[in-house]
């Protein structure tokens, strides 16, 4: 089982986290998130595809307002 957790650094997530029975479907979900936050103007560093070992998707604005998008194994 994978949970896939959005929330700004230091503050309780907003929602609880999304639970997945696959990396692939948690990490794609992740990707999603990802891509909305773009579309509202953040800018996302994702880790290289061959990277497996990560899996935090870091994502900012002009203003500094910063996002983290975390899968995390149960």
């Amino acid at each position: 089982m994978y949970i896939v957790i959005e929330n700004t650094p230091g503050y309780l997530p907003d929602i609880g986290p999304t639970i997945f029975d696959s990396w692939t479907h948690a990490w794609d979900y992740a990707l999603s998130l990802a891509n909305e936050l773009e579309a509202d103007g953040y800018v996302c560093a994702r880790p290289d595809a061959n990277d497996t070992g990560d899996n935090v998707i870091a994502c900012t604005t002009a203003d500094d307002l910063r996002r983290v998008i975390e899968v995390t194994e149960l």
